[in-house]
Formats: structure tokens, sequence, C-alpha cells
């Protein structure tokens, strides 16, 4: 079961509850709050490890070496 998506599993609900314990529907409920929370929690400043990124500085004004 790697690498599937929830679209192709959408075609096999039994699959499905069988990998997730819940419906398509119960899902499909829980959604929207994992989305708000995720994008609370998770700003743009970090990645999807939730380490913080990299900064690199502009080296505009310095000279070559």
């Amino acid at each position: 079961m790697a690498g599937l998506r929830f679209t192709e599993l959408q075609s096999r609900p039994m699959e499905f509850l069988d990998l997730t314990s819940v419906t398509l529907d119960e899902f499909q409920q829980l959604l929207p709050a994992f989305q708000d929370t995720y994008a609370q929690r998770y700003p743009y400043e970090l990645t999807r490890t939730g380490q913080p990124r990299q900064r690199r500085p502009i080296l505009r004004n310095r000279p070559l070496r």
C-alpha cells in the first residue's frame, strides 16, 4: 500500500477502512480541521519536518575571493 494517494483509495472503500480505521465520509469530515490545525502549527517559516527554513545571506556587496 505504499505510495497510494487518497484519490486512488476512494474507489476502494473497504481497503481505505482497513488502512485507516475510518470510513471515507468520516475522513472527509476530519480534513478541514486537520488542514486548519496544520496551517496554524506549521507556518511558512518552517519546513514540513518542522525545521526552520534556511535563509542564506545575499552576497551582493562582498568582494570576490
